[in-house]
């Protein structure tokens, strides 16, 4: 019984250590990350806490956040997804919280004031959006001097409403530059 199970560890053995990755794999673990590639992680991660606290602050059943870079118009978009309650016939609707306006306006002006849109350019350049997309600790040596504004300006927020009624309908979006102030309206209330 005992050299059989030696066989049989052997041979287990050997069927490990001659299996390769996939190429797709092989592919995955030599593309190096790049700091842009992070910047877009770390703002990832971030726009989904936001998300999670104004869910609460809103009361709207749903909401997310995605970050994407659009290589065709050359933007980093912020995306946010609500699924807004239709009303209830138990309570009288809040139209603060109920008007599909009044949170996208709220969700925009929200993000830029947490990226520091109003501030100055040093205060900017360390603590807004940008901070996601420099080293930590130091600046690299061949950082252009004006690339926190090029981030600044490239970065657009999207925000979409949808109703728990109808969940493929989208009620309203809106899109507004991280560093403008217009905040275009497409779609009806």
């Amino acid at each position: 019984m005992k050299p059989l199970f030696l066989v049989a560890v052997v041979l287990a053995f050997a069927s490990v250590s001659n299996a390769q990755p996939s190429p797709t794999v092989r592919y995955l673990m030599q593309e190096p990350v790049t700091l842009f590639d992070m910047g877009i992680l770390r703002l990832h991660e971030y726009l989904d806490a936001y998300t999670a606290h104004s869910r609460k602050t809103l009361s709207v059943p749903d909401m997310y956040g995605t970050v994407r870079y659009d290589a065709v118009r050359s933007r980093i978009l912020l995306n946010i997804v609500v699924t807004q309650e239709a009303g209830r016939s138990n309570r009288p609707p809040d139209p603060l919280q109920t008007s599909p306006r009044e949170i996208c306006r709220t969700l925009t002006q929200g993000l830029k004031r947490e990226f520091l849109v109003d501030r100055d350019r040093l205060v900017r350049r360390s603590l807004g959006i940008y901070r996601f997309f420099a080293h930590i600790g130091f600046q690299g040596k061949n950082e252009p001097a004006d690339a926190f504004e090029e981030i600044e300006n490239i970065t657009f927020i999207n925000v979409s409403i949808y109703t728990d009624k109808d969940p493929g309908k989208l009620i309203l979006q809106c899109e507004s530059p991280l560093m403008g102030k217009d905040i275009t309206y497409v779609g009806g209330e």
